[in-house]
């Protein structure tokens, strides 16, 4: 029985010059489970959200067959997009997981009990109370895939759902979804991996919008489809001609934690000149805060970094690296920040495209935003290529790609090695490690060689001693000797922004915490109302010691509030003064002093004081308030109180949006930081104008950021 057919469909993406979908026709048999392969930029993702609905066709029809279970407690369709971190709503990982059944007829119970379920599967047990905020990229991957799983969907869409998941976790995974399959779940998988299309019985293929091939596996492994898109793996063949023994980095005694989690303890490595080496572990392993380390992005609370000149990173959220309108633009800013222009300009940024393999004619005039996640991928990878730097990290730098894209990455790192680079990549794929020079693992904090039981300790060799002094960057010249890199100067901002990313909600054992979500609410009001709204001296005087029991109740350090009083004392003493100047005394009121027309009587000392507690009551109760409640507890207990999905979901949006868009601006910052944008410049206008290429991107990604938001919420059924 079909559950879908398309028929003739195409589709073109607005201001686009070619369709992304041409003509295609097939279908879909209900039960079965089919693989959509291609290159990256074919098609697939496009195909992916016209079969689930998010996309309209421009020509042809499509028809969906899919009926919701007569209990109305699972989906009848569901996808998990290709990026993760657009698609979590909530705050916390387990309320996350819980949005989709909740939307459809479970119980609380039932909702409840799936989640648990399906964040055992997902290895996220361990985290389902925490901040989402506080996984890892690969862990948010699991996290958009939990929330997908835990509504039991007819037919479930995967695009690249698994990519950025460490192998235990993946298979794990896989075979969840092949038994579901089996109980006759219709899937659908976006893959770029061998061993996951084979898993199908199903094989569609697409290139350049078209499609190549329909049928079953058998078919597809005699064709020559499968051979022009996955070839052979790559190998390492190159010939070590570059000088060996030169310790380019060297990473002593690192330790890092966030909160009481330990992530890196006590690391010491080093790496060699011309040398290439992938660093695997587990999703929240710690690979990523190394790099950000190592880069100075993050500074280590023990140990210190070495290096002949800063090594440069490639952060894993391709997306956020992005932030330039045209492609060649972006992989040109970190050249043009170093001095580089002219005909050399040029020709770094088209060496640098080419070598991460986007071919400069193709690509150097499209929108950054109009490319495929594997597209953009390689573009920030060429943003770092162009750097030229003596020591570059790329985190996870072939998620996403096709078999032909990782297979050209590995092999420019390999070209690179040779012209005496150091080269250290990290990844989810033990093919992938396995054709570098050296492998490390992380685990459990700890550095290991691949296959070993000892720990890692100062890596191939000894590191030089450190000599001279860093530049203002913190960088030396390229010779034998290391300089130290302290971590680069992320500012003010950058600071406010990981405060704001957090929130004032932590998670924690006071009175209040443990309330449902609508009783916050009424206590919460039954304080800062009569503690802000009445008139009254003394009403609003005893109210002052009720904000602050409330607050130490909700396990609000009360000195942390304090200090946000204390910093708006000074505007009231001005509001204070205008009223001196401008307000006659009433004619009830006793003048205590009088100095020309100024005159300050008892009734306006009255008020200065009353002023004085509501503000106390006001910043106490709602500091109190948001520290105790998360987002989605907020939308919880506000439609309690008012029954109104469409006001909740307005609340949950609010709640969560500003974290996200300083999620944005803080990943923005990084990756300017590490190409040398951002630098403080004297006077104001030179301020900003090296600001600008954070603001242009940061409002271009807030529409991105809404249109996502918009169809995570249409996913989990809201």
């Amino acid at each position: 029985m079909e559950i879908f057919k398309a028929d003739s469909v195409s589709y073109t993406y607005p201001d686009s010059p070619k369709k992304a979908v041409r003509d295609i026709s097939f279908s879909i048999e209900k039960g079965s489970y089919t693989a959509i392969l291609g290159a990256n930029g074919s098609g697939k993702s496009t195909l992916a959200r016209l079969i689930c609905g998010f996309l309209a066709p421009d020509a042809g029809t499509m028809t969906f067959v899919c009926e919701k279970a007569e209990d109305g407690k699972t989906a009848p369709t569901g996808i998990v997009f290709q990026e993760p971190k657009p698609q979590i709503i909530a705050s916390i990982v387990k309320k996350d997981t819980e949005l989709g059944p909740k939307n459809l007829k479970n119980t609380a119970q039932e909702v409840s009990d799936t989640a648990d379920k399906v964040l055992e599967l997902t290895k996220l047990s361990g985290k389902k109370d925490d901040s989402v905020l506080s996984l890892s990229l690969g862990q948010t991957q699991k996290l958009a895939l939990s929330g997908i799983l835990a509504m039991s969907p007819e037919f479930l869409v995967l695009d690249e759902a698994v990519s950025m998941v460490d192998p235990e976790t993946r298979d794990e995974i896989l075979r969840f979804i092949s038994d579901c399959n089996k109980n006759g779940q219709t899937i659908i998988s976006i893959t770029h991996d061998i061993s996951e299309a084979l898993m199908a019985d199903h094989i569609l293929a697409m290139d350049d919008g078209n499609l190549i091939f329909d049928g079953t596996k058998e078919d597809f492994e005699k064709s020559s489809v499968k051979d022009n898109l996955f070839g052979e793996p790559p190998k390492n063949t190159r010939t070590r001609t570059a000088a060996c023994g030169e310790t380019t980095l060297a990473l002593s005694n690192i330790s890092f934690s966030y909160g009481k989690n330990t992530v890196l303890d006590d690391i010491s490595v080093s790496f060699e000149r011309g040398t290439l080496t992938a660093i695997t572990g587990a999703s929240g392993s710690g690979k990523s805060t190394l790099f950000e380390i190592a880069s100075g992005l993050l500074s280590a609370q023990n140990g210190k970094v070495t290096a002949t000149t800063r090594p440069v990173l490639s952060l894993q959220d391709s997306s956020a690296a992005l932030f330039e309108e045209f492609a060649a633009d972006d992989v040109a800013y970190g050249p043009i920040n170093n001095g580089v222009s002219g005909v050399q300009l040029k020709q770094r940024v088209k060496t640098a495209m080419e070598m991460a393999g986007l071919p400069y004619e193709t690509f150097a005039e499209k929108k950054s935003v109009e490319l495929s996640g594997g597209e953009k991928r390689k573009l920030s990878t060429a943003g770092i290529i162009a750097l030229d730097s003596d020591v570059m990290l790329f985190d996870e730098p072939c998620a996403g790609l096709d078999p032909a894209g990782r297979k050209h990455i590995l092999e420019t790192f390999m070209r690179l090695c040779d012209a005496g680079k150091t080269i250290v990549f990290s990844t989810h794929r033990l093919e992938e490690a396995d054709i570098a020079d050296r492998h490390l693992v992380i685990k459990d904090g700890k550095l290991y060689e691949a296959g070993a039981e000892t720990r890692v300790s100062g890596g191939a060799g000894t590191a030089p001693d450190v000599a001279g002094d860093a530049d203002e960057n913190g960088a030396g010249k390229a010779d034998s000797a290391l300089k130290e890199c302290p971590p680069l100067d992320t500012g003010i901002l950058l600071n406010r922004l990981r405060k704001t990313t957090g929130g004032l909600y932590e998670k924690g054992t006071a009175p209040v915490y443990k309330l449902p979500p609508a009783l916050k609410y009424v206590l919460f009001l039954l304080c800062f109302i009569p503690g802000t709204v009445f008139s009254s001296l003394y009403i609003s005087a005893a109210m002052v010691p009720v904000a602050l029991i409330y607050a130490s109740l909700t396990g609000l350090k009360l000195l942390k509030a304090a200090k946000n009083v204390f910093r708006l004392i000074p505007w009231l003493l001005i509001f204070s003064f205008l009223q001196l100047l401008l307000i006659s005394p009433g004619a009830d009121e006793t003048i205590l002093l009088k100095i020309g027309f100024i005159a300050i009587s008892d009734g306006k000392i009255k008020l200065f004081v009353t002023t004085l507690f509501h503000l106390i009551c006001g910043i106490f109760c709602l500091y109190g308030f948001l520290h105790s409640i998360s987002e989605t507890e907020a939308a919880e207990g506000f439609q309690k109180l008012v029954p109104s999905k469409t006001a909740a979901l307005v609340l949950i949006v609010m709640f969560r949006f500003i974290p996200l868009l300083a999620d944005e601006a803080a990943l923005i910052i990084k990756v300017q930081l590490i190409r040398g944008g951002l630098k403080s410049k004297k006077g104001f206008f030179k301020n900003l104008k090296a600001l600008l290429p954070l603001f242009v991107p940061l409002i271009i990604r807030t529409i991105q950021r809404a249109e996502s938001m918009a169809d995570a919420l249409t996913a989990r059924y809201f």
